[in-house]
This record gives structure tokens, C-alpha cells and sequence, in this order.
């Protein structure tokens, strides 16, 4: 039995399949990529839209109004092009598609940038305005410590009109919105002062000792005058609370010794104390002193 030997094939064979070959991936690698500058387009909108949003959120655009623009760019980035062998019309229809999807993106992101910016000045304006009357306010009054106040507004007027981007104007807006706070709780807190005085005054007429009460009223006024935050002027008022239920709880224990006294007077017609509710605006179990004409016995 004869043993089977492979038959070479001739060289002029292995030449043209070579060949062949050689061009048939030239053409498939050729007709896959569409145009190379739409594709280089693409690209260099993509960067372009990258950077702009870096610029978008480093001048103090907001996240959050970002975030449809940043999920589009990702879903678009998340793509590829189509395989088509020996037509790549499909490849450049695609990378067109991406080119003109990131412009418009683009665009989007400029007009955010521009109405962000205006809605952030408004916002600084207006914050600036409420600061100047609420200023104002208190120093029709003069009371309490303004001079700080005056200087924060000042400083935030030279701010508003150096600013340029949000970020800007963020920070004219937080700082007057604080001083704004502030002012408002200093009036608050000058009420209760004052409620506290007038109490003092008249637990004073009916002969009850309120030595301890001037020396925390006193405390209390220098407090007061030296505060210029919003912290300040809580503390304060919760400190003032706390020393008026006291006075009312003291003035209430004295009230027999009162009478008694009052009973003993030369007067024929005694003044009688007693508790009635002040205005809504201060706490509910807050009580002031006032005086009436008692009952005629006859």
C-alpha cells in the first residue's frame, strides 16, 4: 500500500491568494470608520462640551441644574458605531449624529451658564435690598449694636458690584441673608428686654424687691449691646425667658407680703396687682404686671 504525500501547490497559487487576501482586508478595514474628519469633529465637540461643563460647575452653576445636560453626554458616550462591512456612509451618518448632539448639548450648557448667572444676581439684589431696609429699621429704633452691620452691607455692596459669576453672587446672598436673620431676632430679642424692664418697673411700684432682677436686666443690656449674630441674640432671648417666668414665679410667692403691706398703708385706697397676658408676640406663659382700682366695700 502506497502512503499518502500532501502535493505542494504551485508558487504562481500562493502568490495570487496572498494577494487576495492582502486586498480584501485593505478594502474591509477601508469601508469601516466612515469620514475621518466627521469622526475627528465629533471628538473634539465632546471635549469641547466636557470643558465647558467643567467651567459651568468651577463659577458656581449648580449641580443639580446640570445634571440632564451631564446624563445625555454619558448615554451619548456609552454608543459606538454600527459594523457595515464595505459601506461606511453608516460609520460617518453615526459620527455626524454625535458631532451635531454634543453641539447642541453645547449650546445648552452656554444658555444655562448665562440664565444661571442672572437668576443669581437677581437673587443678590433683592437679598441686598431686604438687608438695607431691615437695617434701616433698626436704626430708627437705635438700639443695640449696628455699627458691624453696617459694615457687613457695605462690604457686600462692594462685592455685588465686582461680582461676575454665580458664585459671586451666592456669597452676596448668604451673607446678607444672615445679617438679614440677625437684625430680625436683634428687634425680636429688644422687645423681650423690654417687656422685662417694664416688669421690673412695676413689681417695683408694688414694693417687691427686684434687686436681683436690675442686676440681670442690666447683664442682659450689655449682652445685648455687644451681640451682633444671630446666636447672640437666641441665647439671649432664651436667657430672658428663663429670668421672666422666674420673676412672675418670685412675684406670685410675694404677693401676701403685698397686700399685707398695702393693707397697712395710710392709703384708703390701695392699689391691687395682679397677672394678666401680655401680647401674642412673646410666650404664652409670659404674665405682665398691671394695676387696677379694687372693689368699693360698702
Amino acid at each position: 500500500m502506497r502512503s499518502a504525500h500532501p502535493v505542494p501547490l504551485p508558487k504562481w497559487v500562493t502568490q495570487v491568494l496572498l494577494v487576495t487576501l492582502v486586498l480584501g482586508v485593505t478594502l474591509l478595514t477601508s469601508a469601516c470608520g466612515g469620514d475621518p474628519k466627521v469622526q475627528q469633529q465629533a471628538n473634539q465637540n465632546k471635549t469641547r462640551l466636557d470643558q465647558l461643563l467643567q467651567q459651568a460647575r468651577s463659577i458656581g452653576v449648580p449641580a443639580s441644574t446640570l445634571t440632564p445636560i451631564t446624563k445625555q453626554e454619558q448615554q451619548l458616550s456609552n454608543t459606538s458605531a454600527p459594523f457595515s462591512p464595505f459601506n461606511d456612509q453608516t460609520d460617518t451618518n453615526y459620527y455626524q449624529n454625535q458631532s451635531g448632539q454634543y453641539a447642541k448639548l453645547i449650546g445648552q450648557t452656554q444658555d444655562l451658564i448665562v440664565t444661571t448667572t442672572d437668576e443669581f444676581q437677581l437673587q443678590a439684589q433683592n437679598d441686598m435690598q431686604v438687608f438695607q431696609q431691615a437695617l434701616a429699621s433698626r436704626n430708627k429704633q437705635h438700639i443695640g449694636n449696628l455699627q458691624p452691620f453696617t459694615d457687613q452691607y457695605n462690604n457686600d455692596q462692594l462685592m455685588m458690584s465686582s461680582a461676575k459669576y454665580p458664585k459671586d453672587y451666592a456669597v452676596v446672598s448668604q451673607q446678607a441673608q444672615k445679617a438679614i436673620t440677625a437684625l430680625g431676632l436683634m428687634g425680636k430679642t429688644f422687645t423681650q428686654l423690654t417687656d422685662f424692664k417694664n416688669t421690673i418697673n412695676q413689681m417695683q411700684q408694688a414694693h417687691i424687691d427686684v434687686t436681683a432682677m436690675s442686676t440681670q436686666y442690666a447683664s442682659d443690656l450689655q449682652f445685648f449691646n455687644n451681640t451682633s449674630d444671630s446666636a447672640g441674640f437666641t441665647s439671649l432671648g432664651t436667657m430672658i425667658d428663663a429670668q421672666y417666668q422666674l420673676a412672675v414665679v418670685n412675684s406670685i410667692a410675694s404677693l401676701p407680703y403685698v397686700s399685707t403691706a398695702n393693707h397697712r398703708s395710710t392709703c384708703s385706697r390701695p392699689m391691687v396687682w395682679t397677672l394678666l397676658p401680655i401680647s401674642s408676640c412673646t410666650i404664652k406663659t409670659r404674665r405682665q404686671w398691671v394695676r387696677r382700682k379694687p372693689f368699693m366695700i360698702t
